[in-house]
């Protein structure tokens, strides 16, 4: 008789296979899963515990401190691409560090020592940027009496954040080096802790000093962990007596990529996050915790499901350097694949939800005795949060060839993420101004239509007649 604890084992075995979920995906399934079931709670919560003042600010907050990527300058990327080019001649021991050609292995050092000390630096001028950045927008964005409600709690994210940036260089390491699996697992365990910290904040009423308190324990927690995933290995890399003539040139190998990368990314900021203060200053904080709470929904769906694609990234860069082409885009289409059906899914049964929420409120607060307008109300119109997801789907598929493509440890996506990065700019400055996010969701989705998508097929379609010759 099968014991039901192995029948489960077995069926949820059956069904990852089913669906390509490899080991590496199935840890980031897990922390997807969770977030998916911790987010409702979380939004619940915050709907419930803070005003939607305090929920403003809470977005708000998210947004800012996305700012950190101005000096992170996409280098955690670029360390994955370079630590995964040199894993294809290192191996794991049964010791759990590094064995293999001498020349990979020191330049793998090389790598390790540069990245902690460049981000030990900008960590330290995140804080101080952060901290005075923030103090001087939410001064003059809201009144004074609003003062008590954010300075602590926005202080403690900024100490939480610059303590999250140092800790990039580690995991890139890790993760380029194949611990793929073992890094999702850990971010999984930071999801829970955090998450659970979050909740009892919000639930003893300390309002957005939760905030705060879920970034520290997050990386708490990832400071613990992270020893058993690669602390020997960092030992044995750290302590070993560097080669020089083996070193990487940041000047020669690592910066001709990072800076693509990191206009891509500063573009980025402006397309993900830019529009959050614009609403906050010119529409107020309620309106900005509207457009967030909906925006949040969406992401979380598409975080889970370009997880099939992006937890290929390392395998992508060891393919193109073994020259396993043929296997590089079997892998890419299907992964992809799998990425938009599961986005696809889940993003009908959101819309769905929220038509009803808004639709036929009174005949479901009727049914169930229960008010469900502190749902529709907390969330922007369900035809505006319809092309959202829709813009959000093609961010998905533009994520996935990007992953693909900066795995050759190039960066393809420069020229289309300043046009779009501009293209978002001004529109935020101006719709969002006379039409509020109305008007910046209708501009975002055209940008993406019309300058995006056609460059994602350009893009994918050169890269692949350049490799399969």
């Amino acid at each position: 008789m099968v014991r039901p604890e192995n029948k489960f084992k077995v069926i949820t075995k059956s069904l990852f296979d089913k669906v390509g979920a490899d080991k590496a995906i199935q840890n980031v399934l897990m922390g997807k899963i969770w977030n998916l079931g911790a987010t409702p709670l979380t939004l619940l919560l915050v709907i419930w515990s803070l005003s939607p003042k305090e929920q403003g600010y809470y977005f708000t907050f998210a947004s800012l401190q996305a700012l950190q990527v101005f000096f992170e300058l996409g280098l955690t990327g670029v360390i994955m691409q370079f630590a995964s080019h040199e894993m294809a001649k290192l191996e794991w021991t049964n010791e759990n560090v590094l064995a293999g050609d001498e020349r990979n292995k020191h330049r793998l050092i090389s790598l390790l020592r540069f990245t902690v000390s460049w981000y030990l630096k900008i960590s330290t001028l995140v804080f101080i940027t952060l901290l005075i950045g923030g103090f001087w927008f939410f001064s003059s964005s809201g009144d004074k009496a609003s003062h008590s409600l954010w300075m602590i709690p926005w202080l403690l994210v900024c100490i939480g954040s610059t303590l999250q940036m140092f800790s990039l260089p580690f995991i890139g390491i890790a993760e380029g080096c194949g611990k793929i699996s073992e890094i999702y697992a850990m971010h999984f365990k930071q999801s829970i802790v955090s998450s659970i910290v979050l909740w009892i904040g919000l639930l003893c009423g300390w309002g957005l000093y939760a905030c705060g308190l879920q970034i520290l324990s997050y990386v708490a927690v990832g400071c613990l962990l992270y020893k058993k995933v690669f602390g020997a290995a960092f030992r044995d890399l750290w302590s070993t007596n560097h080669k020089k003539e083996f070193s990487i040139s940041w000047k020669n190998e690592i910066w001709p990529l990072q800076w693509k990368i990191s206009l891509s990314w500063l573009c980025g900021y402006f397309i993900g996050q830019f529009v959050h203060p614009i609403i906050f200053k010119y529409s107020g904080a309620e309106a900005a915790g509207r457009y967030g709470l909906t925006l949040k929904i969406v992401d979380s769906i598409a975080q889970i499901s370009y997880s099939w694609v992006t937890t290929k990234s390392a395998i992508f860069g060891n393919y193109i350097s073994k020259q396993i082409f043929s296997e590089l885009f079997i892998l890419f289409r299907k992964s992809l694949f799998r990425s938009l059906a599961i986005y696809s899914s889940l993003a009908v049964v959101f819309m769905i939800t929220l038509i009803a929420f808004q639709e036929h409120e009174s005949f479901l607060s009727s049914m169930f005795h229960f008010d469900f307008s502190i749902f529709s109300t907390r969330m922007i119109e369900w035809k505006y949060a319809l092309v959202i997801t829709l813009n959000s789907g093609m961010f998905c598929l533009t994520l996935a060839v990007a992953t693909l493509t900066r795995a050759e440890k190039k960066e393809p996506f420069l020229i289309p993420s300043i046009a779009i990065g501009l293209a978002t700019l001004v529109s935020a400055s101006t719709f969002g101004v006379w039409y509020g996010y109305q008007g910046i969701i209708i501009a975002n989705v055209l940008i993406s239509l019309l300058i995006g998508m056609p460059c994602v097929w350009l893009i994918y379609r050169n890269f692949q007649l350049r490799l399969i010759k």
